[in-house]
């Protein structure tokens, strides 16, 4: 089903923001650009962000930020980098190296983009909120793991651990079944019509069912994508047939209705009496004669009689 402003709320839940899911609904065509709108692809990505963002309803980390002092694996080597470069966006970009390697990348395609580094707080609005997701997303070659359906890989590449793994899982059936065009509680719907195990519960076999029905969704794109079409390429016009060339030895195709006049076949019945006479001459033949004769007769019949049942039609 095409994703809406509604339709992602219903899979945050209760508190799921307006003002964020309107953001990443206004750039669905970013997930496309990166080929995440797939929708086994886009039902984890969707997860990963519900779960870092609380369910679409921030895009801010809750914690202060103070715990990433100091940490040289995110960048942060000067005093008071942990709260200035704590977790914001869709997927909480964290530190000051990641901030940075987010410009840069930005920058590539948007040469106007802001400098996070210098302002982090940035992170957190529309649409770097979403890019920023987008970036991490595709660095870290996630749509590969997406596509091995391996949500506990997805999790360690994002989270750094395991830390909330159980709602990712549960993000992931809300979002497929919404995909699914199910409610997002429609769990024991869902199994039942896949032929699964009916128990609501979000086990390996539900999963994995999910994730198939996705895959068969691929030829019916799941979100709504705006596209412009390409320019189309410049097309020589044909020749009119009237005028259109023969290829040397090529049959020439007759119309389907008659159209010979009775001069045609007079003519043609001659041509193949003459073409006779040639060929009995030059034997020398002289008892041909009486044949020859005879056949051009029923020739010349034979043209008088089509001629006359074949009258070709008044001109236009």
């Amino acid at each position: 089903m095409p994703l809406t402003v509604q339709s992602l709320m219903s899979i945050g839940g209760p508190g799921a923001s307006p003002v964020i899911c309107g953001g990443i609904v206004a750039d669905l065509a970013w997930l496309d650009k990166f080929g995440i709108s797939q929708p086994h692809r886009l039902c984890h990505f969707l997860a990963q962000c519900g779960e870092e963002s609380d369910h679409f309803h921030t895009l801010t980390e809750y914690a202060s930020g103070a715990a990433y002092e100091g940490r040289a694996d995110l960048g942060n080597t000067q005093p008071g980098d942990g709260v200035r470069f704590k977790g914001r966006g869709m997927i909480e970009t964290t530190g000051r190296f990641n901030a940075r390697a987010f410009t840069a990348w930005i920058r590539k395609i948007i040469p106007t983009a802001p400098d996070f580094e210098a302002d982090p707080t940035l992170l957190a609005t529309f649409p770097w909120a979403l890019y920023s997701a987008v970036w991490y997303w595709t660095s870290h070659n996630l749509n590969v793991l997406a596509d091995a359906n391996n949500i506990i890989a997805i999790t360690h590449k994002v989270n750094g651990g395991l830390n909330g793994l159980g709602e990712r899982i549960a993000m992931f059936v809300r979002a497929g079944l919404v995909l699914l065009g199910y409610q997002p509680s429609a769990l024991r719907q869902f199994q039942q019509a896949a032929g699964i195990t009916v128990d609501g519960l979000t086990g390996t076999e539900t999963l994995n069912a999910i994730f198939a029905k996705l895959k068969a969704l691929e030829l019916k794109p799941a979100i709504t994508i705006p596209s412009v079409a390409p320019p189309a390429q410049p097309v020589a016009p044909a020749a009119p047939a009237a005028i259109r060339p023969q290829v040397p030895g090529a049959a020439i195709a007759m119309p389907s209705s008659p159209s010979v006049t009775h001069l045609q076949v007079g003519v043609g019945g001659l041509v193949v009496g003459a073409g006779a006479a040639a060929v009995a001459a030059s034997t020398g033949g002289i008892s041909w004669l009486p044949i020859i004769v005879g056949a051009i007769v029923v020739v010349l019949v034979v043209g008088f009689m089509y001629a006359r049942n074949h009258k070709s039609a008044p001109p236009k």
